[in-house]
């Protein structure tokens, strides 16, 4: 922990931008979209465990250059995450906070390499609704804020 207030501002300053940079390009943020669809659950076993997906499709506002709206589908996983978005209703608008996940396949005949993407639902909330800071990353939620370095109180400060 630096000792002096020039340090401690610039350790601040490499704790967040490192953060950034460990997050860039995964979690990203749909802001102003519009529910177009929600789709049944799917379920899929993998041994002795099952797997549910639920699928909502959202309609994105047009930009400058768009001559059709933008069409995305988001992927809900978790239990909790899945509940939350069901109780969405079709037409709602919402800021939709989604990591990208990616991978690789390989077709053992060809030797083709397949890469899949998805994007997986961790926040939403609703355009003009009520927002709840219980912690959850779910509907009305946001991801928590940077937690800031604590500066030590000792009086070794000049002034």
């Amino acid at each position: 922990m630096p000792s002096n207030i020039a340090s401690y501002l610039f350790y601040a300053y490499l704790c967040r931008i490192n953060f950034e940079i460990q997050n860039m390009g995964k979690f990203v943020k749909f802001e102003g979209v519009t529910i177009k669809r929600i789709r049944p659950i799917e379920e899929r076993r993998a041994g002795d465990k099952t797997f549910r997906t639920l699928k909502i499709d959202v309609e994105a506002p047009l930009g400058q250059y768009d001559k059709k709206p933008n069409v995305y589908q988001f992927e809900a996983t978790y239990d909790k995450t899945i509940k939350e978005v069901q109780e969405l209703q079709v037409g709602q608008t919402v800021n939709i906070g989604v990591d990208i996940r990616g991978n690789e396949w390989e077709k053992k005949e060809t030797g083709e390499i397949l890469v899949f993407n998805k994007l997986e639902i961790a926040t939403v909330e609703i355009v003009g609704g009520a927002k709840s800071n219980d912690g959850s990353l779910g509907v009305g939620s946001t991801k928590p804020p940077l937690a800031e370095p604590q500066l030590e109180e000792k009086d070794d400060l000049p002034f």
